[in-house]
């Protein structure tokens, strides 16, 4: 199966835009292979259920995942997160939500508590949406490698049955955390006693569900995924905006 490309998606990236630690799409073996840009690039692991994969039905009539059912994850165990630059992070995903509950869209961590808010272990981020219908809050985290946690929500803005696209930053310099919906700046806190992030234990890095529960979790989010990617800087808002291109989204590479 080949992904489509129109020519929408294919715009040259402005010259300031960072290449991403990983970056995930449908290749043409319908499988998520890790187009990344690092030594440390790795694949993710269908769950037992096989995510479907739903022909043009994403942004830009390009092929997305059906992961709207437990044990319908990507996900890979025993990761470790190795950025040139532990400092800052920013994560971008392509989502769809089909029916109403909580559910984990993006994360990385092997907490030992806490539910769709990790608590314990070992913890880099986590994105999910709250039950709310027919639009939900978005709580975006990102931990460090002590104790801090710096937590972005919105309020109903997360529409059913459309697909969304969420960015969700943070500086390092600043302790700035700044989450965007559809190419819009929504929400940001800073959390100064923030430190660096957790560069040297394993976790486990899953889109669609909880890293720490996988199969055994009711957290999973009940729709469709599209292209992801992870960066070790802060994307600026014409980063953002590019990859957003007005709602087709944009094959980084």
């Amino acid at each position: 199966m080949a992904l489509k490309f129109p020519a929408a998606l294919l715009g040259r990236r402005p010259a300031s835009f960072p290449n991403p630690v990983h970056w995930w799409n449908l290749d043409d073996d319908a499988s998520w292979q890790d187009d990344g840009y690092s030594v440390n690039a790795f694949h993710l692991v269908e769950g037992s259920a096989n995510p479907t994969v739903a022909s043009s039905g994403g942004p830009g009539l390009q092929d997305v995942a059906n992961v709207a059912a437990r044990n319908k994850w990507l996900a890979r165990s025993s990761r470790v997160y190795a950025p040139n630059d532990n400092g800052s992070f920013s994560y971008s995903i392509w989502s769809k939500k089909i029916a109403q509950g909580q559910g984990v869209i993006f994360a990385w961590h092997n907490a030992t508590g806490g539910g769709l808010f990790p608590s314990g272990g070992n913890r880099i981020f986590s994105l999910h949406t709250d039950g709310a219908s027919p639009t939900s809050r978005i709580y975006s985290r990102f931990y460090d490698d002590a104790t801090a946690t710096s937590q972005s929500s919105t309020g109903l803005v997360y529409a059913q049955n459309v697909w969304n696209h969420i960015v969700g930053t943070f500086d390092g310099a600043t302790k700035q955390h700044k989450l965007y919906l559809n190419g819009v700046y929504i929400g940001g806190t800073t959390t100064s006693s923030f430190t660096t992030f957790n560069t040297t234990d394993a976790m486990t890095c899953a889109i669609g569900t909880m890293p720490n529960s996988l199969s055994t979790t009711g957290g999973y989010h009940r729709g469709y995924v599209g292209m992801a990617g992870i960066w070790d800087a802060v994307l600026s808002e014409e980063n953002v905006t590019f990859l957003y291109n007005g709602g087709l989204g944009r094959q980084f590479n």
